[in-house]
């Protein structure tokens, strides 16, 4: 079964695979289950979004403004599409981290997150493990 969103924890980094629709509300859910573990301490999470143009819709983005709770988690958003530089206009309200970034400025995205050479390859590893799960319109 193929998905618009692909979620993995890979050390401390939540990786987000979109494709460019929209997610489901179960495969939402499941991503904000995943941020909620580090309800106690977001500082000990770093998100990386990579889609090819899919976001959460009003609705999920509010339920992800009740999962943070104004606390601060660093997010690096990665995408060609004005649409998701909208979303993320949007989402900076309440996450004050977040960053957007286009393809080929990824290592810019890998430094605004922190991530060291060892966590940017286990990353990248998953990132190419989670695209086969992806519906057609591929991140």
């Amino acid at each position: 079964m193929k998905h618009d969103l692909v979620t993995r924890i890979v050390g401390r980094v939540l990786v987000l695979l979109e494709s460019a629709d929209a997610p489901s509300d179960p495969e939402w859910d499941r991503c904000l289950g995943l941020l909620a573990e580090f309800r106690d301490d977001f500082s000990r999470v770093k998100v990386l979004v990579i889609t090819a143009g899919g976001g959460p819709t009003p609705p999920q983005r509010r339920r992800l403004s009740a999962v943070t709770q104004e606390h601060s988690v660093h997010v690096a958003v990665v995408s060609d599409s004005m649409r998701v530089r909208f979303i993320v206009a949007s989402a900076a309200l309440f996450l004050r981290e977040i960053a957007t970034f286009r393809r080929a400025e990824i290592a810019m995205a890998y430094r605004h997150l922190g991530l060291d050479p060892a966590e940017q390859r286990a990353v990248e590893i998953a990132v190419q493990e989670m695209t086969d799960q992806l519906g057609s319109s591929r991140a």
